[in-house]
């Protein structure tokens, strides 16, 4: 009590000076009151069994959600009970401590605590606690893997609910002893007794029970080799209703299970897959068992894949738990208690136990004293702890205020800056070509131009640094020829290098064919490293640029002959806005570098810098680039050639071949004979761009095209005539029925190649307008609106099964009456996302529409999108947009 007083007062004069803190009291007076309730231990028999019915009923609602709580209210039972007390009450608290510590994976005190309570229920002939304590007993076993004892104890249960008629959990008791059955290879006698178990608990809709039972069903049919799509089907029938309740234990294990069955199909991307949600819920569980049978699992997979070295990663991982788990020492303690327990037991059927320490008065106040010491100096420190954090909180928030204010005024500035600009390099561009013929007005206009440009990358450079700051960035990763990239991004500083008198020079050892790479962070890296070094090399001296590609990074070397750095002086180079001394007198921000820098880091590059005073600079920059992402989405989802796929309609064979033969290079060529052939070619495959004469048997090319512009899945398919028919009436006949070129024959192969570039340059313009059209401000239907009408009748069956989860690349392949790998090339030719990412983007882009509107909370928007899980939303949605769901909820 003195104690108590004292910590009172510390806290009212902590309030005299921190008027803010004044609440603490009646906190403080809220706990003590409570705290003096549940030491004091009560005075009367009715008041005991109150308290611990409270206590109990609270360690059983927290045993899922909270095992600390449900720990501290188990310890609380046994205190009221009292040190001789021998009743049901003592037991099902030692019971429950029984599975906390089997849910901690101490399997030791799990044990000892299961004993106990199995002490005092067969003293008594408490048959429910016996019950319920000898499952959990072998179910701590069956964690151990010690099959044995798990099914001796195991059946004990069943014995003891059969002599209750508790069919109920009869049948959930009788799944645990299922799953034992099975590793032993019993697999008809498991089944009957999954079967019966599965009829009660839907008899009793009790379907927070089925998980488990679809787990075992699912491992007996797994040992049937002829029965394995039984065994997926039952998998997922599991992990649907774990997820429903949210019972992580069998979330794991189906899994883990579902895992381990596509390992044995050696779909081994997918087992990776299912395996690593098995590891994280098993690591946000803290269970060491279920966590060792994932990793073993894993690396079984890893191996089987080729990757060495994950294998071995998880190998180790594995061989760490297990020794954690199968810890010699602590496995000869387990068996030591079970041993003791056995004897114990022995000697309780031959004689009484003998006399029991009673307890005193003193005893009880001196627990009571040490509890209020330590309560209040846990709460006072707790108190403290919270003053510190929401000041520095609040200082936090202040502080991010202040930055978002700034960079909002800056990005304004830096906008007003921009439009002058554009009205200057607008009307720039009519005058010189109005005034081209004039030599002298010629080089001026191109001298106005080049700055002008110059000063709009420099506003476009603060604009990017603005977005980087926010952590709104977005890398726009092309499909192209590094080479010839580079030569462009070269030739552009070619007329400032020889105004200067500076030889520019490169040498581009880079491999033919396409590469997925960064293309806007390469273009502004090359643009500030090449203007720096023109700007700091003197006259008659020579830049160079070099490029090559080592381990799958593209390497970029800019070397210049200007007045170097000094070391003490590169480390600082790449902060922003920080210049040289000597460099003072050269215009500039002093942000160059410092963008550079940040780019690199945001495409997990590399950068370096090798200087020394009066000999010249070397910036070496590493870069990540890929293979083309059209070949890697094709190799995994469709055998389909990544060319343009041209259908070529005409009835003249040495015609069929001639084209052929021009195109086939660069295009994918199909031929047919006629209109109707087209059609029905058409129907199944649905090319990206069709070449048709108009005249032809059975359906000429003015029949084909009203086909096509009749049916919305083939209107939008780019349609080439040629005829030899050239007057301008049959032109006009052909554009009217909706031709996109007419070309009279004889035609040049030039013409003709000239032609289908422009259709693949228009598809790469409504591909990028689609992605950068999703940026803006819109209503979610006109963000996702394509000037395709094929993208958009996708899109319209996806929005039409939004809250269907189950709706997926296969259902809107049947939808749009294509198959799936067609379907693929097709939506990743004109939105640059494959079947999967597109229906996954639309439901997104909803998603966030209906956050902004307020709609409900994240899970209600995840359901209402087709998310399985809040989860899964919540991480798809924060990979996507570069924000959690939340952050989205709180802006609103």
């Amino acid at each position: 009590m003195v104690v108590a007083k004292w910590a009172q007062l510390v806290i009212l004069g902590m309030i005299k000076n921190f008027s803010w803190l004044f609440f603490v009291w009646i906190v403080l007076q809220a706990f003590f009151l409570q705290a003096q309730q549940i030491v004091s231990r009560p005075k009367s028999a009715r008041e005991q069994q109150k308290a611990l019915h409270f206590f109990l009923e609270r360690a059983q609602q927290n045993l899922n959600q909270n095992t600390d709580s449900a720990l501290w209210y188990s310890n609380a039972v046994i205190y009221w009970s009292g040190d001789d007390a021998k009743t049901e009450e003592l037991g099902r608290a030692l019971s429950i401590k029984g599975e906390i510590f089997q849910k901690k994976s101490d399997f030791q005190a799990s044990i000892k605590h299961y004993l106990n309570a199995i002490q005092i229920g067969e003293q008594n002939n408490y048959l429910q606690l016996l019950g319920s304590t000898y499952n959990g007993l072998g179910i701590t076993f069956y964690m151990m893997q010690d099959y044995p004892q798990a099914e001796r104890y195991i059946r004990k249960a069943l014995d003891i609910k059969m002599k209750q008629k508790d069919y109920v959990y009869y049948a959930i008791i009788a799944s645990n002893l299922a799953a034992l059955l099975v590793h032993q290879e019993k697999n008809n006698e498991a089944l009957t007794l999954l079967k019966n178990a599965e009829r009660v608990v839907l008899q009793e809709d009790l379907q927070q029970y089925l998980p488990n039972i679809y787990n075992s069903i699912g491992a007996i049919f797994y040992q049937m080799k002829t029965a394995q799509d039984s065994a997926l089907l039952y998998y997922q029938k599991s992990i649907q209703f774990a997820e429903k309740f949210d019972i992580q234990q069998n979330m794991v294990t189906g899994y883990h299970n579902l895992g381990h069955l596509l390992l044995e199909k050696k779909q081994y991307d997918a087992a990776i897959r299912e395996l690593k949600i098995a590891e994280q819920l098993s690591q946000a569980m803290q269970s060491s068992p279920m966590m060792l049978r994932t990793v073993q699992t894993l690396a079984e997979c890893y191996e089987a894949a080729g990757k060495i070295d994950l294998a071995l990663q998880y190998r180790k991982k594995e061989q760490e738990l297990g020794k954690e788990i199968f810890d010699s020492e602590r496995q000869k303690s387990i068996e030591e208690l079970q041993i003791q327990y056995e004897t114990a037991e022995k000697d309780r059927i031959n004689q009484e136990q003998k006399g029991k320490l009673l307890e005193t008065e003193l005893r009880a106040k001196k627990a009571s004293i040490q509890f209020y010491v330590l309560f209040f100096s846990v709460l006072l420190v707790a108190i403290i702890a919270a003053a510190i954090f929401y000041f520095y909180y609040q200082r936090k928030l202040n502080l991010a205020k202040i930055n978002q204010e700034k960079i909002r005024i800056f990005e304004n500035v830096v906008h007003d800056i921009r439009t002058p600009l554009t009205l200057i390099h607008g009307p720039l561009q009519a005058l010189k070509s109005k005034y081209s013929h004039e030599k002298e007005g010629h080089t001026y206009f191109g001298m106005i131009e080049r700055n002008s440009e110059k000063l709009i990358r420099m506003v476009d450079e603060l604009l990017d640094v603005s977005k980087i700051d926010k952590g709104k960035y977005q890398v726009a990763w092309s499909d192209g020829n590094l080479k010839e990239y580079l030569e462009v991004l070269l030739s552009d500083f070619q007329q400032e290098a020889q105004e200067k008198d500076i030889r520019l020079s490169s040498s581009l050892v880079l491999p033919a064919g396409n590469f997925r790479f960064p293309k806007d962070v390469v273009e502004k890296i090359v643009f500030n490293l090449l203007s720096n070094a023109l700007k700091y090399t003197p006259p008659k001296s020579e830049v160079k640029m070099c490029a090559k590609m080592e381990n799958e990074h593209l390497i970029i070397q800019i070397e210049d002959q200007g007045t170097g750095i000094a070391p003490r002086e590169q480390a600082k180079i790449f902060e922003r806005f920080y210049r040289l001394k000597e460099h003072q007198h050269y215009p500039g921000t002093g942000i160059g570098l410092a963008v550079v820098k940040e780019f690199v880091a945001l495409v997990g590059g590399a950068i370096r810098v090798e200087s020394a005073i009066n000999q010249g600079s070397r910036f070496e920059v590493s870069l990540p680039v890929q293979t083309s992402q059209d070949e890697q989405a094709i190799s995994f989802e469709s055998s389909e050639n990544e060319k343009l796929q041209l259908l070529l309609c005409d009835d003249d064979t040495d015609l069929l071949t001639f084209v052929h033969s021009i195109l086939a290079s660069d295009y994918d060529v199909q031929a047919v004979n006629n209109g109707q052939e087209a059609l029905a070619f058409i129907e199944n495959n649905a090319p990206d761009a069709i070449l048709s004469d108009v005249m032809m048997p059975e359906l000429d090319g003015i029949g084909l095209l009203e086909n096509l512009k009749t049916n919305p899945l083939w209107r939008s398919i780019p349609v080439v005539l040629f005829s030899a028919k050239a007057a301008l009436e049959s032109r006009l006949i052909g554009l009217e029925a909706g031709a996109d070129y007419y070309i009279p024959k004889p035609f040049s192969p030039d013409e003709l190649k000239l032609i289908l570039r422009n259709i693949t340059n228009k598809i790469e313009k409504n591909r990028s307008d689609f992605e950068h059209q999703k940026a803006e401000k819109k209503p979610f239907t006109e963000r996702l609106r394509s000037e395709n009408d094929y993208v958009n009748k996708a899109t319209e069956f996806v929005i039409q099964n939004m809250d269907n989860a189950a709706y997926s690349v296969n259902e809107l392949a049947a939808d749009m009456c294509i198959s799936r790998s067609q379907l693929h090339r097709k939506l990743t030719l004109y939105t640059g996302n494959s079947a999967t990412q597109f229906i996954r983007m639309i439901r997104l882009e909803k998603a966030k529409d209906l956050l902004e509107s307020n709609f409900g909370n994240v899970e209600e928007v995840a359901f209402a999108c087709g998310f399985g899980s809040r989860s899964y939303f919540s991480s798809s949605f924060g990979e996507y947009f570069g924000e959690a769901p939340t952050d989205v909820l709180r802006k609103v």
